[in-house]
């Protein structure tokens, strides 16, 4: 040791370790939870799974694969012995009221169930979009690998899989958009929406021999679209879905179809890689109902990260990745010289209207005692609606600012909530849930439920679905009236 008089030296402190980042592989984030005798497992109103035919587990929305291993044997056995006895497809309802619904696609089974009241169509049509949701990242190659070898883990194909399933399984959740073979558009007015179409338009003519379409997005609205031979605004076929196309080029042939767009929106903004550094990315997909089996490329950009709005363009050419960049380039300068990329951002943004929660238990207690608000109560004294992903966008088409020739403003007439389904353009407008309904995404998905049941009594001939409660009325007015006070 030095002597006493020697001041000692300062040695710099070696730093904490840094704690390790949280890993981006699905199979350990939060979502997972234990196997099936968890009690938190067990409370699940609703649960899907994705396993192969030989019960092999792949995909499980709450809880770990390897621990519902044997779950989904039994599964796998239950759809066995119905197929053996020509009883499949299967839909069963316990005297518990859990519906359990089945779906086989090739060497895939899908299986749902809920407690939710959802009907059987709903349920089935949502397991549908999850297996093309799988085909946009793999193709239909995954089918020809499972059935060379059944007992293969195809976890291992399907990399990034399971978060892609996770978003699409809550929007279904609290969304209808999944019902109908239709797009959401951003509410624009007419010469903004000519304008930013001109600009893809043109971009889209410069991409290459293997230009397929052009998109802009924002969030989970398309605001753009545009095709390279006409350069004409966005238009969608509204086909049935199907696992196969006949057409030689069907992907550079057709117009995308609504369900395509709906499924690569929802890929797009669950791919972290995508939003890195609102820089490019380009990575092989393909557009699962014009064409499961051969892939294109998706050059993707985010022009503003911030509000989410993402430039896509897709190409059969991978060589043409510097002309794709390039036009991104003339997008970007052009939407910014103009300030449309400014004033899209703006719609994007949360609305700054004030929560009064008072207000919104007050109108809650108004609707669950089978009245409405009194004409006196001026709009303003109700609160707006916090729900998660609510933009000044969404806020354009609440119910509270609607004149009232077309059904608002709220507290005016009886309109709660509403959606429009223009089958000819395949797009669909929808309020969000309202003040009326509170901030609660337990009342979103409640609302979401009615229209589920709704559209099977209406579109699927559904005989046998009973609303809950009296009427549509009184079921409503328990969801609104739970908003106050429950939440998840």
């Amino acid at each position: 040791p030095p002597p006493p008089s020697l001041p000692l030296p300062s040695l710099p402190l070696p730093s904490p370790p840094l704690p390790s980042p949280p890993s981006l592989s699905p199979t350990t984030t939060q979502r997972r939870l234990p196997g099936p005798l968890d009690p938190e497992w067990r409370s699940r109103g609703k649960h899907f799974f994705v396993l192969t035919v030989s019960g092999k587990p792949i995909y499980t929305y709450h809880g770990d694969e390897d621990e519902l291993a044997s779950l989904m044997a039994l599964l796998s056995a239950l759809v066995s012995v119905a197929k053996d006895q020509g009883d499949f497809p299967i839909s069963l309802r316990t005297a518990s009221g859990t519906t359990i619904v089945f779906l086989s696609q090739g060497p895939l089974l899908f299986a749902a169930t809920s407690r939710l009241g959802e009907p059987v169509a709903a349920l089935q049509k949502q397991l549908k979009l999850m297996h093309l949701q799988m085909l946009v990242v793999v193709s239909s190659s995954l089918h020809r690998v499972l059935m060379r070898n059944p007992s293969f883990d195809a976890r291992s194909l399907l990399e990034g899989v399971p978060s892609v399933l996770d978003r699409l399984v809550k929007g279904m959740r609290r969304r209808i958009d999944f019902l109908f073979p239709a797009v959401r558009p951003l509410p624009l007015p007419a010469l903004d929406r000519s304008a930013v179409t001109e600009v893809l338009a043109d971009a889209v003519k410069t991409c290459g021999h293997g230009a397929l379409q052009g998109f802009i997005f924002g969030g989970d609205r398309l605001i753009a679209g545009a095709r390279p031979k006409s350069g004409s605004a966005f238009s969608v076929s509204s086909s049935s879905i199907s696992s196969s196309s006949t057409s030689s080029s069907p992907a550079a042939a057709a117009p995308p179809h609504p369900y395509d767009v709906q499924l690569l929106i929802n890929f797009i903004a669950a791919t972290p890689s995508c939003r890195l550094g609102g820089g490019e990315a380009f990575m092989p997909i393909t557009l699962p109902v014009v064409d499961p089996g051969t892939f294109v490329h998706a050059y993707t950009s985010f022009l503003d990260v911030h509000s989410g709005i993402c430039l896509v363009l897709l190409t059969s050419a991978p060589e043409t990745f510097h002309l794709l960049s390039a036009a991104r380039a003339k997008v970007e300068s052009r939407l910014k010289t103009t300030g449309l990329l400014s004033r899209l951002a703006r719609l994007l943004s949360p609305p700054s209207s004030p929560l009064s929660s008072d207000a919104a238990a007050a109108a809650a207690a108004a609707i669950a005692s089978s009245t409405t608000p009194s004409s006196t109560t001026p709009p303003s004294a109700l609160p707006m609606s916090p729900i998660l992903g609510l933009s000044t966008a969404d806020d354009l088409l609440a119910v509270e600012h609607l004149p009232r020739p077309l059904g608002g403003p709220l507290g005016s007439t009886p309109l709660w909530n509403y959606v429009i389904y223009y089958r000819n353009r395949c797009q669909l407008v929808s309020s969000p849930p309202g003040r009326l309904f509170g901030s609660s995404l337990v009342a979103a998905e409640s609302l979401t439920v009615a229209y589920m049941q709704l559209h099977s009594l209406l579109y699927e001939g559904s005989a046998g679905t009973v609303l809950p409660g009296d009427d549509l009325t009184a079921f409503l007015a328990n969801a609104a009236a739970a908003a106050t006070t429950t939440t998840k």
